[in-house]
């Protein structure tokens, strides 16, 4: 898969980040939404990043739609590996998992005890239709209902993260927890979303048509994200024990400002935030993404 986009953008390089914490393998096409907008418009009609080319041929924008798409296949590389099979082959595995599961329907076949205990264990080719039903629906909508309507849904994980460890993701699977999280992310997201609206404001429109209270009002917002995220005095993370989506926005939210806009978060004066950023920008996952590439 290829990401498009460059990482001086929080919703690019948070992608970034998130691809590289799963350990999933990816191209770089860094077009600038400015110097190369018609490259990126002829890749999505709203000319903005990030974007995410799939191997099979589908198209994902919009940070959140992606990190959500990350999460659901993305388990040590093996989603990848699926997902690269041909169209053919994967095709053909879904037709005969789907005969082989609508055959143990028809016939009522109960699936085998697990003789070592933990509950029911099913066939090898049940286990693949089960594969086949997060792979297919896209590729093959007419096979896709009937695959999910004949293969069991296996393990515990078969929410938004059923395919990532519980180790291993940034969002909980359901729970308070998700709300918590996902209440963050959210909130350091909208403050990627000011400090760029503030750069758009002082450095692309002209100098007799900047508006003084517009940037005053983004600068407030800015500033509150700053001081909520501050205030809840991270240790070692914001929302538990493990890093969440919560503190890659804030990480990314925080270099950000710390280069385009070094006046609204100076040394010192978010000091829980600026602890939390050091913190992730020190993680191997961040280091591969560097803000200013080159």
């Amino acid at each position: 898969m290829i990401l498009v986009g460059q990482n001086d953008s929080s919703f690019v390089r948070r992608v970034a980040v998130t691809l590289r914490h799963y350990g999933m393998a990816y191209q770089r096409k860094p077009l600038s939404v400015f110097a190369d907008y018609d490259a990126v418009r002829a890749l999505h009609p709203l000319g903005r990043v990030p974007i995410l080319l799939l191997d099979d041929g589908e198209t994902l924008a919009d940070s959140a739609a992606i990190l959500d798409h990350q999460a659901r296949s993305s388990h040590h590389g093996q989603a990848r590996h699926r997902v690269g099979r041909s169209p053919v082959r994967q095709e053909m595995a879904a037709e005969r998992g789907l005969g082989y599961a609508q055959g143990l329907r028809r016939r009522a076949r109960p699936a085998r005890r697990d003789p070592k205990g933990g509950g029911s264990r099913t066939t090898g080719r049940v286990k693949a239709l089960a594969r086949c039903a997060r792979i297919a629906p896209r590729a093959f909508p007419s096979l896709s209902s009937d695959i999910r309507r004949a293969a069991p849904v296996h393990g515990k994980n078969s929410g938004p993260n059923q395919t990532v460890g519980p180790e291993r993701a940034l969002t909980p699977a359901s729970g308070p927890e998700r709300r918590r999280v996902l209440g963050l992310a959210t909130l350091a997201t909208a403050g990627c979303e000011k400090s760029a609206a503030l750069v758009y404001e002082r450095e692309k429109r002209p100098a007799d048509k900047v508006w003084d209270d517009w940037i005053a009002r983004l600068e407030g917002q800015i500033a509150a994200v700053l001081g909520r995220l501050d205030g809840l005095d991270p240790a070692p993370w914001l929302a538990g024990p493990a890093m969440t989506q919560a503190d890659v926005g804030a990480a990314v939210l925080h270099r950000f400002l710390g280069y385009y806009h070094p006046h609204l978060a100076p040394d010192g004066r978010y000091p829980a935030l600026d602890r939390l950023a050091a913190r992730c920008e020190a993680l191997p996952a961040f280091q591969a993404v560097p803000f200013v590439e080159g």
